[in-house]
């Protein structure tokens, strides 16, 4: 799709909200779940995937929020520097490797910083079909919390969904205490979190007795570095075969080769660059993947993941 930028708003002091929506009035644009994102090919040439944060089912426009990282790849500098009302850009979409379970008997959601994006998008939902949901919500200052006036506003409107913050400047309280929260939520309660490497640890380590099918974590970055070359790749649908060399993922050795394949995040992140692994045993160092499709060697991540063994025969 091309997207026009309609708007720009500030929400939070390291954080601005893009609304987008078809060029010319096109066609209806395609629906989305809560927890889905869009993947955009950005100005500088990077390509970048963001949360949805609108409410799900209104289709007149798209929103997406993007927090300018102190260190920035090049991907939230982009948006602050060259990005503004009128812009268009290409994007990909929508897509949802972090669904929500509305059918849950009740939705505990812990969000960290610019993590809030894809759990505002969820809360919108769970409060339409009248869900029980409880919202746990951390940020370095309240300046650095996005949607706080509209998460309370929705909390005062609902009978089934309560909100609670965090700061770190708060002087107490700052964080919030998992494992308790945890321990008193309902009976087949599901439990999301998307924040920081620190909370997801914490998260992952309260929710290590619960069914794998109720935790639900995004991440910001791969925890895994990227698997090495020094093996082979075999394109099954172009009688092609590369070396992998020593420090070059399979992605990059492809792109270098003139092959144009899906990719996104280069992390291991979004599953944009997901390939069918029709011999050989991948060294898994993605961040999506279940125990269970790992364990498969069915699929694996091209951007991060390598072989273990000599070569690998992909489906392409």
């Amino acid at each position: 799709m091309k997207l026009s930028v309609r708007s720009v708003k500030q929400v939070a002091s390291t954080i601005r909200v893009y609304e987008l929506g078809l060029m010319n009035g096109g066609p209806a644009l395609p629906p989305y779940s809560a927890g889905s994102h869009l993947t955009f090919d950005l100005p500088n040439g990077l390509r970048r995937s963001y949360s949805l944060c609108g409410a799900p089912g209104r289709a007149g426009n798209y929103v997406v929020a993007v927090n300018r990282a102190e260190n920035s790849r090049g991907g939230s500098a982009c948006w602050f520097d060259t990005i503004d009302s009128g812009a268009v850009l290409d994007a990909e979409g929508p897509k949802n490797d972090f669904p929500l379970v509305e059918t849950a008997a009740h939705t505990v959601l812990f969000a960290g910083g610019v993590g809030i994006t894809p759990v505002w998008s969820m809360v919108q939902r769970l409060n339409e079909i009248g869900a029980s949901w409880e919202l746990h919500y951390g940020a370095r200052t309240h300046a650095h919390a996005a949607f706080l006036a509209e998460l309370h506003d929705l909390e005062r409107g609902s009978g089934e969904g309560s909100v609670s913050t965090y700061f770190d400047d708060a002087g107490n309280g700052s964080r919030p205490d998992m494992r308790a929260i945890i321990d008193r939520a309902p009976r087949d309660s599901h439990f999301y979190c998307c924040g920081p490497q620190g909370m997801l640890d914490a998260f992952l380590q309260a929710t290590h007795e619960l069914p794998a099918s109720h935790v639900h974590i995004e991440r910001f970055a791969n925890e895994q570095a990227a698997a090495s070359g020094g093996f082979s790749v075999y394109l099954a649908g172009r009688g092609i075969e590369l070396a992998v060399p020593e420090g070059k993922s399979i992605l990059d050795t492809l792109l270098d080769a003139g092959i144009d394949v899906p990719y996104s995040c280069k992390e291991g992140l979004c599953a944009s660059c997901e390939t069918a692994v029709l011999e050989g045993v991948p060294e898994h160092r993605d961040s999506v993947l279940t125990p269970e499709e790992r364990a498969s060697n069915k699929v694996m991540m091209l951007c991060c993941s390598g072989a273990r063994g000599e070569r690998l025969v992909l489906d392409i």
